[in-house]
């Protein structure tokens, strides 16, 4: 029996938006190849677990911005980031977990080798690609200390967004003992840590007041 063409057509477009939707994920431990991350620091150089973190993704291949401005944080989201409301082409995609013991209450061992985890660690990150988010673009791994609200940004040759669909290790820059890296790189602030309109325009008034009195 000849198939029926919309039938086809139909079967076609579906399988194209499944692989469309594919998920990649990126992961940054192996112990058998002994990289395993940690030592992610807040703004103070301490390492510290509890912390968010995620990949900034260049698609626009000039690098990421020093500073952004203000959005709140939410695991598992991912946006576009903005300079004085322009978007800059740099996608924050965050993980769903937070900075850990990645040796998860010890050493990893294989043979007679040791691979060392510890606090501050990341796991990985997963999501769709999309949005201007493609395969081949660079990325950047990023952390947030919660308090004065900046970030660590880590750089790797192997920080490369994989085709649709793959998982791919990227544990390279975490080999033998990983040095403390403060979150001291990205100005970002949630906008909890905006004040109000209305609380700004109030101090403005009330500076301008101390003013007047002094003249």
């Amino acid at each position: 029996m000849k198939p029926n063409p919309l039938i086809v057509s139909l079967l076609v477009a579906v399988a194209t938006l499944s692989a469309a939707r594919a998920t990649v994920t990126i992961v940054f431990n192996d112990p058998f190849d002994y990289g395993m991350s940690s030592n992610l620091a807040n703004t103070a150089g301490v390492v510290s677990n509890g912390m968010k973190y995620g990949i900034i993704v260049d698609t626009t291949g000039n690098g990421i911005r020093g500073t952004y401005d203000p959005l709140a944080l939410t695991q598992g989201t991912s946006v576009q980031l903005t300079n004085l409301g322009s978007g800059t082409g740099d996608f924050l995609i965050l993980a769903n977990d937070l900075t850990s013991d990645t040796s998860q209450g010890g050493n990893l061992f294989e043979g007679d080798s040791t691979t060392p985890g510890g606090n501050g660690g990341v796991s990985g990150v997963n999501f769709t690609l999309g949005g201007g988010v493609t395969t081949g673009q660079t990325f950047w791994l990023v952390w947030f200390d919660s308090v004065t609200n900046k970030g660590g940004s880590l750089a790797s040759a192997e920080f490369v967004v994989p085709a649709d669909g793959q998982t791919v290790e990227c544990d390279q820059v975490f080999l033998g003992v990983d040095p403390v890296r403060p979150a001291t790189s990205i100005a970002f602030y949630e906008a909890s840590s905006i004040p109000e309109a209305s609380s700004f325009i109030l101090g403005l008034l009330g500076a301008f007041g101390l003013l007047r009195r002094r003249r």
